[in-house]
């Protein structure tokens, strides 16, 4: 009989803990987020700020940039400019993300800082360092992108 009562105390016990325990859903992984944010459709430029020349807008009228997944090789997948001009001279290649999800990594070498992120917005600010030869317009110094989907 003792053990019996046993049995059952021990199963009571069980059951509530089973019962009181909170099934939470876990935090989503911010690095596979900003993935799903920034692969989930083509963006285009609202604005375009220069740090020294000002709104830019008009030299990227027809920007767009897309980004996929294809994770292989230490990239998160492909990315596709069209009308990048002098703040995206290469048309496309492979990206990755920084594991905080706060700065794109192109293979082609520049580093980009996600501002902000939202499902229908992209904020990005990056610095293209200048080449040789005199100053142009908009050809280096920090730009900013305000894109939308």
């Amino acid at each position: 009989m003792n053990h019996i009562i046993r049995f059952i105390s021990l199963l009571l016990i069980v059951v509530v803990a089973a019962c009181s325990s909170k099934d939470e859903d876990p935090k989503p992984d911010a690095k596979a987020e900003t993935i799903n944010k920034l692969t989930a459709s083509k963006w285009i430029a609202n604005s375009v700020q220069h740090a020294t020349d000002g709104d830019l807008t008009f030299q990227y009228e027809d920007f767009s940039i897309t980004f996929s997944k294809n994770p292989a090789a230490g990239a998160e997948g492909d990315y596709t400019v069209i009308n990048g001009g002098n703040a995206f001279p290469d048309p496309s290649g492979k990206w990755s993300l920084s594991e905080d999800g706060k700065t794109i990594l192109f293979t082609s070498g520049p580093e980009i800082a996600i501002e902000s992120l939202t499902d229908q917005s992209l904020v990005l600010n990056f610095i293209v360092s200048p080449g040789s030869g005199g100053r142009i317009e908009g050809v280096s110094g920090e730009f900013t992108f305000n894109l939308r989907h």
